[in-house]
């Protein structure tokens, strides 16, 4: 079962679009979907393989590179406080 991480937003063609973050833990990939009603944009998985993030499908460089940041964050916060 998915497990909602959060809302985010991605600049994509000039647009502010909302998203929603997932995760799979099964599978142990996260699923990038547009919200409700909006398909115009795709949705997009990604996982993480040692140190760097794998997309599946063909995902431009900067749309990668707004995923990764995003990823990057809600891990850190996930992570909790160093001690």
């Amino acid at each position: 079962m998915m497990q909602l991480l959060g809302y985010i937003s991605l600049f994509l063609e000039g647009a502010v679009v909302p998203y929603k973050l997932y995760y799979h833990p099964s599978d142990r990939k996260y699923h990038f979907r547009p919200e409700a009603g909006i398909t115009r944009f795709p949705c997009v998985v990604a996982w993480q393989l040692e140190c760097s993030w794998i997309f599946e499908g063909a995902v431009p460089e900067s749309l990668r590179q707004q995923h990764c940041s995003h990823l990057d964050a809600i891990l850190l916060k996930n992570a909790g406080p160093l001690l």
